[in-house]
């Protein structure tokens, strides 16, 4: 089968569609770098979301913050933020390890009284597991381990 192109012309296209495509790519790169959000822009806008509870949204905005600026100052704000997020969402081990890791991390900063209030929330709203409630299990007879913990 022979093609419809002569030799010459048919490396020209080919050459063709190779620049365009190199210079579209470069175009889109380019578009890319010039959209990042900054710190203060992120922080916002989860904030935003937190205060409409809209608690996973603020989450994921929050967890691309700690990730994209990990030693701005928004992002240490946003770590306690998410903190709360995460036990308001009911992810109660989320926001014991973020908790932990933020005392771990900042023992020294001014708000780390916060993120042991946040665990001993976590600790103290400890609700029956399936198996618990499957079985009716009374809880008042159990040693009072996450009461203390909290």
């Amino acid at each position: 089968m022979q093609m419809l192109l002569p030799g010459p012309v048919r490396g020209s296209v080919i050459a063709l569609c190779i620049v365009v495509l190199a210079v579209a790519g470069c175009r889109t790169h380019r578009e890319r770098e010039e959209k990042k959000p900054t710190p203060d822009l992120l922080y916002k806008r989860a904030r935003h979301d937190l205060d409409s509870n809209d608690f996973n949204a603020a989450i994921k905005i929050y967890e691309q913050l700690t990730a994209r600026y990990p030693f701005s100052d928004e992002a240490r704000q946003s770590r306690l933020d998410l903190i709360y997020a995460y036990y308001r969402a009911g992810e109660g081990e989320s926001a014991t390890d973020a908790a932990e890791t933020f005392r771990r991390e900042n023992p020294k900063h001014p708000r780390v009284d916060y993120a042991w209030y946040i665990q001993g929330l976590v600790d103290f709203e400890r609700t029956p597991n399936l198996i618990e409630h499957l079985f009716r299990a009374d809880l008042t007879q159990r040693p009072p381990s996450t009461a203390r913990k909290a």
